[in-house]
């Protein structure tokens, strides 16, 4: 039996990386908008300061998560119009369908993905 992908999967796979940034997308817009809220009060006290101060550093580890992932489903994309995806992008060998419906966007069979982790 061949892991490779079939049309079919490649248009439900695509579909749902498209998902994945319109998320993100719409994610980081209102993280931005958030963020710029902060700024706009007057700080009456130091620990007003300090909680923005903490929800702006939350706000940019989100926005970071979220460019991660628009970068990563953008990537997939790519990957299915070049015709590589569901390959790993380290060795060339298929990713299973079913870590591919958990991560859309794994560029990495499990394998390669384990050892990377390991490298970390």
């Amino acid at each position: 039996m061949s892991n490779e992908l079939t049309a079919q999967d490649l248009e439900h796979f695509g579909g749902e990386l498209r998902k994945i940034l319109h998320r993100a997308t719409g994610t980081t817009d209102q993280i931005e908008g958030e963020s710029l809220d902060l700024g706009g009060g007057g700080l009456d006290t130091q620990g007003d300061a300090g909680a923005d101060a903490e929800f702006e550093e939350v706000d940019l580890d989100s926005l970071g998560v979220e460019e991660a992932a628009t970068e990563a489903a953008a990537a997939a994309l790519k990957r299915i119009s070049d015709g590589t995806y569901g390959r790993c992008t380290e060795c060339s060998g298929w990713i299973p369908r079913g870590r591919l419906e958990v991560v859309p966007y794994a560029p990495l069979c499990v394998s390669c993905q384990e050892a990377a982790e390991e490298e970390a």
